[in-house]
């Protein structure tokens, strides 16, 4: 996003050199191709997920501001190329802040519950509902993945 952001944010004058521009609107994005986004190291499958979940912003088939049912937004989300069930769940987690979003095929969670498959895990998890977010974040805190 960084890179987005400083190819296509407007400028800005601060203290901090290194904080030098703005945010960027939705329709900046979704006026883009895959041609210029892969230059900012972007693969296709990346570039063709930001810019589907862009232009679906624009043309209203999805309204990150009044998310009524995550899981419907979800299940939209997944039908943008390039979304899977993984990006879907962990936009749920952080941007629509639904604290039962659960990312039961995640590497890390796998490896913390190992030996269990995925479908053990979303099973397993039940118990956890309506925390799963919570439950995903502690088992990657845990791992100590993140803290190296």
């Amino acid at each position: 996003m960084g890179r987005i952001v400083r190819k296509f944010g407007q400028p800005i004058e601060t203290p901090w050199p290194e904080l030098n521009s703005g945010t960027i609107q939705v329709e900046q994005i979704a006026s883009q191709s895959v041609d210029t986004l892969a230059p900012l190291g972007l693969n296709t499958g990346r570039a063709e997920a930001i810019l589907g979940l862009s232009r679906a912003i624009v043309e209203g088939e999805i309204q990150l501001e009044h998310c009524v049912d995550p899981e419907r937004m979800i299940a939209q989300l997944q039908t943008i190329r390039g979304i899977g069930p993984w990006t879907a769940h962990y936009f749920g987690m952080r941007i629509l802040d639904w604290p039962d979003a659960f990312i039961a095929g995640d590497l890390v969670v796998r490896r913390q519950l190992h030996p269990m498959s995925p479908k053990e895990i979303e099973q397993h998890s039940q118990a956890w509902r309506p925390w799963r977010a919570y439950a995903v974040m502690h088992l990657w805190n845990a791992s100590g993945f993140f803290n190296t």
